[in-house]
């Protein structure tokens, strides 16, 4: 069982959490965003300890996997030639 972290609950960390939370692999120990009143009831009808900000999450020795989540597209790669 590998402890995870979500960080970003907003479309798909909410996809993310339940499946994880199914899974016979992954335990979710904490869950970070950057505003609790948007995401409370979520928060408490899936048990998340929640924190705001990242630095929670770098610094709990629970957490084994940080998988970042959220509606940021990387930066495009520049063309070859």
């Amino acid at each position: 069982m590998v402890n995870i972290a979500v960080i970003g609950l907003g479309w798909w960390g909410r996809v993310i959490v339940p499946l994880a939370q199914g899974s016979p692999h992954l335990r979710v120990v904490k869950a970070a965003h950057t505003n609790a009143a948007a995401v409370e009831e979520f928060v408490r009808s899936h048990g998340l300890d929640l924190v705001i900000g990242l630095e929670p999450v770098l610094e709990d020795p629970r957490v084994q996997g940080k998988r970042p989540v959220g509606r940021r597209r990387p930066p495009e790669l520049p063309q070859a030639g």
